[in-house]
């Protein structure tokens, strides 16, 4: 049956679905997945038989500790360093918990490419890191959910862990397992008493003891964070469940500082019955705007691009996490019934996501100002794998915001008094420049190809929106009319271009994906086209993809988000 007269974008489907093809069936990578893979078993042998030759496996580690770790850490880079000297001088001399480390931290070496490997390249090799990630999974969720109290390099590996997968740039509310590495992680946190300061230990620890725990907590309580705020999970940590003072001056004491503003905030997004008095969420409002400022400013001058490089990524994140959770408490109040309410509440429901999207411009153009021109890639992927989702988000909201504000003219008041909130051609041009930085992450999952075009589709559609008010003055339109035709045909040629981005970044990036299929779906066996009607419309389902069927909802439906 040919449906492409009857379902919106049907073309569209097919090729995205051939893109699909293209990068190749996976399992469900979920915490489960513990079934061994080429004789594997998570064994201590295993483990030293995947580990790579000792040129790229400082090269790996180089790379982690010159990026993720400056960001997220996880171990100590001096203590580390000594520990990979002795592993390379006698690979048999390690536990089993630390070479589960070691891989996990291998394989985030693989899909951080910041330094060129024993080849050269800068490539992303996810085929390297995957079998690494899962034999430390193996070995990390076996001790973790067995034992009352583990080592510290377990819960290291955890942490570690928890990073690749949001490195693989999946669904950030998809069965990948974060979940269920953060739930383990936030038993260990408490069984090895990192939620306790380490200066009232029983016993005394040495200063390097002490200072990796307390950024492991600080690295657990961010990733704990971060997850919860974009996934919807409720965030259940509060400032007095814990006396971790963080000593030294940098990003992670700069979010400690954040927490209290932020863990009230973000419980309350996720709560119907917050109980909480106007007075106290009009003051939670004007805390985050005021924290905006703090939170930017430099502590240290550098000439040095690296330097520079890294600072600027501790502190934007920093920043695009108070940003989104700005975000995200003006999205509740934008979806309340009561009009007053917005009012009464705050007086700028635009700027916070016009700052957060700045933010990220601004980060991304110190990277290719700062970072070697082989290493931009590698830089801006490390930075959207914590970021995507905040990004998306926030022009997810200014998009909602002004369609809804042509059928409801009270919240034009509520754009604030800054002129880029004002212009609405100026959002909409700055919601296309950051798209246009996103479609770094084409080449990396079918999620990311989803996400761009879709969020290309969302933009049409509201800018066609604005034309018709401002032409013909309506508010709405009929999409089985002329007119609506020809929106959608609009909205058609905007995913195209899309596609046709995506398609050009994955034959760029031949290494480890089959492309042929891109050119010709309709002569392969596993094209969109030689699928029957029913095994077309249920893929569909599966991948939970908004536009078949609920299109003219999302687009023009006054109450969808």
């Amino acid at each position: 049956m040919d449906y492409s007269g009857s379902i919106p974008l049907w073309q569209q489907w097919k090729r995205l679905f051939d893109i699909h093809a293209s990068l190749g069936v996976k399992p469900q990578d979920t915490i489960l997945n513990l079934v061994p893979t080429s004789g594997t078993d998570g064994s201590v042998s295993s483990l030293l038989a995947i580990i790579p030759g000792d040129n790229e496996c400082r090269i790996l580690v180089n790379r982690f500790l010159g990026s993720v770790n400056e960001v997220f850490p996880i171990v100590d880079r001096s203590i580390f360093e000594d520990e990979i000297h002795a592993f390379l001088l006698d690979r048999a001399s390690v536990s089993h918990r630390w070479l589960a480390l070691l891989a996990a931290i291998l394989a985030l070496g693989y899909v951080v490419p910041v330094l060129p490997l024993v080849d050269g390249g800068y490539a992303r090799r996810p085929d390297r890191a995957e079998p690494l990630a899962n034999l430390a999974q193996q070995h990390a969720f076996i001790v973790a959910a067995s034992y009352h109290r583990n080592h510290l390099a377990t819960f290291q590996t955890l942490l570690a862990l928890i990073v690749f997968k949001n490195s693989s740039f999946g669904w950030v509310d998809g069965n990948n397992g974060i979940a269920g590495l953060l739930g383990l992680a936030s038993r260990q946190v408490f069984t090895l008493g990192l939620h306790c300061d380490p200066s009232v230990a029983v016993e005394a620890l040495s200063d390097e003891v002490s200072s990796i725990r307390r950024k492991l907590f600080v690295t657990y309580v961010r990733l704990e964070y971060s997850h919860c705020l974009e996934s919807g999970m409720p965030f259940l940590l509060r400032s007095s469940d814990f006396a971790v003072l963080p000593i030294t001056p940098d990003h992670q004491a700069d979010f400690m500082h954040l927490f209290p503003t932020l863990s009230r905030a973000v419980q309350l997004t996720h709560s119907d019955r917050s109980g909480l008095p106007e007075s106290e969420i009009k003051d939670l409002l004007l805390s985050l705007q005021s924290t905006a400022t703090w939170v930017q400013r430099n502590h240290h001058e550098s000439t040095d691009p690296v330097h520079i490089l890294k600072l600027s990524i501790q502190s934007s994140i920093n920043a695009l996490a108070l940003y989104r959770t700005h975000v995200a408490l003006l999205a509740l109040l934008l979806e309340q019934d009561d009009i007053h309410l917005r009012s009464r509440l705050c007086s700028d429901m635009v700027t916070p996501a016009l700052s957060l999207l700045d933010t990220f411009g601004t980060l991304f153009d110190t990277i290719e100002e700062h970072a070697s021109a082989e290493s931009i890639k590698g830089w801006k992927l490390l930075v959207m794998a914590f970021v995507r989702s905040s990004v998306f988000n926030a022009m997810s909201y200014l998009l909602t915001f002004l369609s809804r504000s042509l059928a409801d003219p009270s919240l034009l008041a509520l754009r604030g008094s800054s002129h880029a909130a004002l212009d609405s051609a100026h959002v909409f041009r700055k919601i296309r420049l950051t798209l246009r930085r996103c479609t770094c992450t084409l080449d990396v999952s079918i999620q990311c190809v989803k996400e761009n075009v879709a969020y290309s589709a969302y933009l049409k559609s509201v800018e066609e929106r604005y034309r018709l008010f401002v032409e013909k003055g309506l508010a709405d339109i009929d999409l089985a009319s002329e007119q609506g035709r020809i929106v959608m045909e609009s909205l058609g040629q905007t995913m195209n271009e899309m596609l046709d981005l995506a398609e050009e970044a994955l034959q760029q990036n031949q290494i480890t994906l089959p492309l042929d299929i891109l050119h010709k779906p309709t002569d392969k066996s596993d094209s969109f086209n030689d699928l029957s009607s029913g095994e077309q419309l249920t893929l569909m389902d599966d991948w939970d993809w908004p536009w078949y069927n609920s299109l003219p909802e999302i687009i023009w439906s006054q109450s969808a988000m």
